[in-house]
């Protein structure tokens, strides 16, 4: 994490540790037969998610439905692409955005971004869901500006071997107003919700079915045609928006098309601006607030978290992430120790986000205890490997993992975290299998920050990493690897040890 995030981050730490005391209250709640703790956490039961849940598309929407008897998902995404028709200015991912507020049931979210290609430009999305299936959006622009809006199937590329069967299928309409689309499943037996639809409040100006990003962008500069009225794995429809011309829109997902057209068209008889003005002022008005001293700390920790909810495509969960940004471009942050502090801020708005996290976060624990350093959900950095099994996180799991219980009260899940929370308590002084305990070399009863590099790198790997290299790893396992009593540290010498055991 770099300096100015670590501040920020530090800052709201500290306030929602101040408004965790302020705001909680124990709750009445119903007690439930904790499952065994040996079990794996049921998933949710069979619910529709809804929000911008890919990494790279902050303007975006994704649409997710989720089966607990049946391992398959349907997954239909949404993303808006700015372009300059004939020109090189074109933008799929926004890097200039402000956050707006942004509900935790998503019943209101408001997203704006500056493309590249022109700073000036403000582009806004306003996006509410109005029910368990559906929701309605509006695009706004301070300039005149060509938008196309993509129908796709994220994660196709990082699909786990029982999904390769398993793609979407999109169709935009002949009026130019809607996509529709179905998830194909290659079996007799179909999950439901997997057909989706998307209409626009008004007419646009081209259409294409397609089967790569790449042709988008081609096609985008050179004039949208239509070559095809096939099925494809994406389609997009193009629109002029301006400061009065904006785009109003509605998506949903089910099982009967007719009736999905049906409920969309009902739903938009009403103007869109309208919609989204009164899901505005009902946010407004049922908000919580803080005030005095911690000024808007609440709203500010609300959208840091909220916005950077993502999902795990092979857990089925939600999870928070520490910000959406890497030098690799838009991607979802590695999960470590941010992450794991993410929950404790989380749990004051949106408690069910805050135990997803800590789920998908303990659900990475190795076979000796540890939770590792960093995991990679989204792309792996290609510096490292995709986990840092050599060390492990901070020990703040149990914090945590209590701030989401006071915030909930759900005895299933602590059920379910405790025995992890204790086997990893246990690894740091536990035999790592030549006598010595893995975090307490001198056996002085302190614990020390250390790097396994054979469990991180194997063996071969491992000896072509210098004593240096060694030892600034496992300075990193305190998640600050940058602190001064680190850097001030005098490097050992070449045949020296490699760093704490």
């Amino acid at each position: 994490m770099n300096h100015p995030s670590r501040t920020i981050f530090a800052a709201l730490l500290v306030v929602s540790m101040i408004l965790g005391i302020a705001l909680w209250r124990p709750t009445v709640v119903q007690m439930q037969q904790p499952s065994p703790a040996s079990t794996p956490a049921t998933p949710l039961a069979e619910s529709v998610l809804i929000g911008a849940y890919d990494a790279a598309q902050i303007n975006g929407l994704v649409l997710i439905s989720r089966n607990p008897n049946s391992p398959d998902q349907n997954i239909f995404g949404l993303r808006v692409v700015t372009y300059q028709s004939g020109e090189e200015g074109l933008e799929a991912s926004p890097r200039l955005f402000e956050l707006g507020p942004h509900a935790a049931d998503g019943s209101y979210a408001r997203v704006s971004w500056r493309p590249q290609f022109d700073p000036k430009l403000e582009i806004s999305l306003r996006w509410s869901r109005t029910g368990s299936r559906t929701v309605i959006g509006q695009l706004t622009a301070s300039a005149k500006i060509r938008i196309a809006i993509e129908a796709y199937r994220p994660w196709n590329a990082a699909s786990a071997v029982p999904e390769r069967t398993t793609w979407a299928s999109f169709a935009a309409q002949p009026d130019r107003r809607g996509i529709i689309g179905e998830q194909i499943h290659n079996q007799k037996t179909k999950p439901p919700l997997r057909q989706f639809l998307w209409r626009a409040d008004r007419a646009g100006l081209a259409s294409a079915n397609y089967n790569n990003e790449t042709a988008l962008r081609t096609m985008l500069l050179k004039g949208l045609k239509s070559e095809s009225q096939l099925p494809a794995l994406r389609s997009a429809i193009t629109f002029e928006i301006g400061p009065n011309a904006p785009l109003g829109f509605a998506a949903i997902i089910g099982d009967d098309s007719d009736a999905m057209q049906k409920d969309v068209e009902t739903l938009m008889q009403k103007p869109v601006t309208d919609l989204m003005n009164r899901a505005e002022s009902d946010y407004d008005a049922n908000r919580t607030l803080s005030g005095g001293v911690l000024g808007e700390g609440l709203d500010a920790m609300n959208r840091a978290t909220m916005w950077n909810r993502l999902y795990s495509f092979g857990q089925r969960y939600e999870y928070i992430t520490m910000h959406r940004h890497s030098d690799r471009g838009l991607r979802g942050d590695a999960l470590g120790w941010d992450s794991l502090l993410m929950t404790a801020m989380t749990g004051l708005t949106d408690g069910a986000s805050a135990m997803a996290s800590l789920r998908v976060l303990l659900a990475g624990q190795t076979s000796d205890g540890r939770i590792p350093l960093r995991r990679y959900l989204q792309n792996e950095s290609a510096s490292e490997p995709p986990v840092l099994t050599g060390r492990s996180m901070p020990p703040l799991g149990a914090l945590c993992a209590l701030k989401a219980y006071m915030t909930t009260q759900d005895l299933e899940f602590l059920a379910w975290a405790y025995p992890r929370l204790q086997q990893w308590n246990d690894w740091w002084m536990s035999n790592r299998g030549d006598g010595q305990p893995w975090r307490d070399g001198n056996k002085d009863g302190l614990l020390e920050w250390g790097f396994d590099a054979d469990v991180e790198y194997g063996s071969p790997g491992a000896r072509t990493l210098s004593n240096t290299d060694k030892r600034q790893m496992a300075f990193d396992e305190s998640g600050f690897s940058d602190r001064p009593q680190w850097l001030n540290t005098a490097k050992p010498k070449p045949d020296g040890p490699a760093g704490p055991a």
